[in-house]
């Protein structure tokens, strides 16, 4: 457990903590994102906007915010002359412009409390994690609070090791991820087509070390209608066989560097297997129209490669899907 909150500010040395704000086509957002980065309370900082060439003024935003900007933190905004997407985005600004040993991820549609970067600080330094995460407020387009990711804030913190990972016992949140930079150039740059850096950077943080999740909320997480991570995009635009060929990348790479040895390797190597049946089958089951996707279901709930419970959460789903489609059927009908 990791409860106690160490004083980061009455600390001698603090760590020097790189703040990457990744943003694209977010002016409606990017003022609070802004104003939020703005206002740490941490003193080691460099706070990093980078934007992929945004085809809307998210990027004016950005520099007429920061240009008579005179406070604490040294501040650095740029843009890409052409859109990189995700991970190229992620592997410019982390491994060309960051210089600071802790590395706090996050987007440009969510907003950080003034202690954001203290909090994530002190945990995991008390904690020795490698990675940590958060829960958060959840908040709409209007910045309207609607809820927490995780109810349960009094819940102790929690460290998960690769053991807790395999055996898919363990929270994670993608929004506001801390990672030591020896975690990130230990596998170096994510590879181009990976799509997300997200669970890669989780994945790499198993494989060396340990994962920490703090219950108490640390930001303001927004949920909207074009989240890259929303569900209808992860199971529409992205392809598991790209993520899991960097699963694969990195478990070639931490067997190499003694980070683990032949026995676990043929267990995550069995995880990464399974983790590309699971997710076609997903996605497949998803994208089918409605007596194809039923089909499709007892196809997979015969498939004996597949674990009970990974069936029982396609039938739920398959069951929830077909329950919005009727709504939006009937709905539909009664406008006519």
């Amino acid at each position: 457990m990791w409860n106690s909150l160490i004083n980061i500010n009455s600390m001698d040395t603090m760590p020097y903590v790189s703040l990457c704000i990744s943003t694209y086509n977010q002016e409606k957002y990017i003022r609070e994102t802004m104003f939020g980065a703005l206002s740490q309370d941490y003193d080691n900082l460099e706070i990093i906007v980078s934007d992929d060439c945004s085809s809307d003024s998210t990027f004016e935003i950005i520099k007429d915010i920061t240009r008579n900007y005179n406070g604490r933190h040294k501040v650095i905004i740029r843009q890409n002359e052409k859109n990189l997407g995700i991970v190229k985005h992620y592997n410019k600004e982390v491994f060309e412009l960051t210089q600071g040993e802790l590395l706090l991820l996050s987007g440009g549609d969510d907003v950080l409390l003034p202690e954001t970067v203290s909090f994530a600080v002190s945990k995991i330094i008390e904690s020795g994690c490698d990675s940590a995460a958060f829960n958060a407020y959840i908040i709409d387009g209007e910045s309207n609070q609607t809820g927490l990711l995780y109810n349960d804030i009094n819940l102790p913190d929690e460290i998960y090791t690769l053991e807790d990972y395999l055996e898919g016992h363990h929270k994670t949140s993608g929004a506001c991820r801390i990672i030591k930079r020896k975690v990130v150039e230990t596998f170096g740059p994510l590879k181009d087509d990976c799509q997300t850096e997200d669970t890669p950077n989780l994945f790499r943080t198993f494989l060396y070390g340990k994962v920490g999740y703090c219950y108490t909320p640390n930001l303001k997480y927004r949920v909207h209608g074009n989240n890259i991570s929303g569900f209808h995009n992860l199971m529409t635009k992205f392809n598991p066989k790209k993520i899991a060929n960097q699963y694969q990348t990195d478990l070639d790479i931490a067997v190499k560097k003694g980070l683990i040895n032949n026995s676990v390797r043929v267990r995550v190597q069995h995880h990464i297997d399974y983790y590309i049946i699971s997710q076609v089958a997903i996605r497949k089951l998803y994208n089918s129209i409605f007596f194809r996707r039923f089909l499709l279901l007892l196809w997979y709930c015969l498939d004996c490669r597949l674990k009970i419970g990974t069936k029982i959460s396609f039938i739920q789903s398959v069951i929830s899907w077909t329950r919005s489609d009727l709504k939006a059927f009937i709905g539909k009908l009664r406008q006519k």
